[in-house]
This record gives structure tokens, C-alpha cells and sequence, in this order.
């Protein structure tokens, strides 16, 4: 219903509909902002913390949900615990947090938002805390495009007729994403953040077990990449 207004809209006033979908969105969020300092969202984030002492945060969570995990996203759904805007200050205690996790997640976000996110994810981890952050593996869809490697597309974008057009998909997919990112961007962010230690890893691998949580489908583990940002202890 929503999209068919904006649809109508945009038709009879002739502004772009981007334009609309993005003035739309950023009103929502400002919603969800002023939810997140309401006194009942802070006691129930306050009683969250209290009452769990291995704190794990999966960022951009959707309708994703883990066993010992606490949803963190902008929508109201069953597996949203926290609702936020991610692009803010993370409403958790210092070193109150273990393990934080996200998939596709820092590619939407802008990327000094995306910097000041991984400030904030340092801040609340605690000594010894680790950020495993799945991304949109862009530079890897430009190289294979280059090297015309055709199979490579049918597994990663198998959706997609024209190569041109998966690498097109993977750094904007209709506006939504906003970052363009490789491991040398991340370790290079993640180190100005305050992470002593940024490394590449693979799809279901980890250190820690509870960290081994990636979507490995074919399609998935093709189009992304893993790494591993370490706070010191």
C-alpha cells in the first residue's frame, strides 16, 4: 500500500521516488530515535544488561535470531529486543558486551557513520571482546567482472543476466547500500577505531564457537567477506 502511494505520488508530482523512500525512511528513524529514549525502552535495555553477564549483540538482525543472542535493529518485530537507529550511540555500559555480530549490516550505513559504529561497538565490548562483521565483498564482484568470469556471477548473483549488473546490485542494491568495502577499508577503519587487531576470516570459521553463525549458503558465502575485529584485553 505504502509503495503504491509513493508510486501515485511521485507520478503526479514528478519528484523521483528515491527521493520520497529516503524522506520516508529518515522520518521513521527519527520515530525510532525518539522511541529509544522513552524511560520503559531504557529499563528494559538497563534489565538486559543486568541480567546477562555474556552479553552477545546481532546487529541488523531482521527476522535472523540465535540461541543467546539480543536482536539489535530499527524495526518492531519478534526478534528485535533493542530497536535503535544503528547510526547512533549504542544505549550500553562500557565493556558490558562480549561478542557483536553483523551481516551486511555496515555496507547500509554511510562511512563515517560506519566509523563512528565501529567506535562505538569497541566501546561497549569488554577486554578481550570480538566484532565479526560480514560485508558485501564489492571489490571482489569488480575483479571477477574484470577477469570476465562468468561462473563466479552465476553463484554469487545467480538472479542477475548481466554481470555488469550484480556489481551494480552489490554497491547500491537500489540505493540501500552505501559503503563500498574491502578487508584493507575495514582494517584500516577498524584500527583508527581502537581495535588492536583486524583479520580476514572465511564463512563458518571462527575462534570462537559462538561467533560461527554466517548464512553459508553457496550464493552468501560468494558475494561476502569475514573479519574479525579484536578489543585488547
Amino acid at each position: 500500500m505504502v509503495r503504491y502511494l509513493i508510486k501515485t505520488f511521485c507520478n503526479f508530482t514528478g519528484i523521483p521516488r528515491y527521493w520520497v523512500r529516503e524522506s520516508v525512511a529518515e522520518f521513521r528513524m527519527l520515530y525510532v530515535r525518539v522511541y529509544g529514549i522513552l524511560s520503559w525502552q531504557r529499563l528494559k535495555i538497563k534489565k538486559l544488561v543486568q541480567s546477562n553477564e555474556d552479553l552477545k549483540l546481532l546487529f541488523g538482525c531482521g527476522d535472523t535470531a540465535y540461541d543467546g543472542w539480543v536482536g539489535v535493529d530499527c524495526f518492531f518485530a519478534k526478534n528485535v529486543q533493542i530497536v535503535m537507529d544503528l547510526r547512533r550511540s549504542i544505549p550500553l555500559p562500557d565493556n558490558s558486551v562480549s561478542f557483536c555480530f553483523s551481516e551486511h549490516f555496515i555496507s547500509m550505513i554511510h562511512p563515517n557513520e560506519g566509523f563512528d559504529h565501529l567506535q562505538d561497538v569497541y566501546r561497549i565490548l569488554q577486554p578481550g571482546g570480538v566484532y565479526r562483521v560480514v560485508v558485501p565483498d564489492a571489490i571482489n564482484f569488480a575483479r571477477n567482472y574484470i577477469d570476465g568470469n562468468h561462473a563466479f556471477f552465476k553463484k554469487a548473483f545467480p538472479w542477475v543476466t548481466h554481470p555488469i549488473d550484480a556489481v551494480y546490485c552489490v554497491m547500491n542494491w537500489g540505493g540501500s547500500n552505501r559503503n563500498i568495502l574491502d578487508f584493507k577499508a575495514i582494517e584500516r577503519i577498524g584500527l583508527d577505531a581502537g581495535f588492536n587487531s583486524v583479520l580476514v576470516s572465511s564463512a563458518g570459521n571462527s575462534e570462537y564457537p559462538e561467533l560461527r553463525i554466517d548464512i553459508t549458503t553457496p550464493q552468501r558465502i560468494a558475494e561476502s567477506l569475514y573479519v574479525e575485529l579484536t578489543k585488547s584485553k
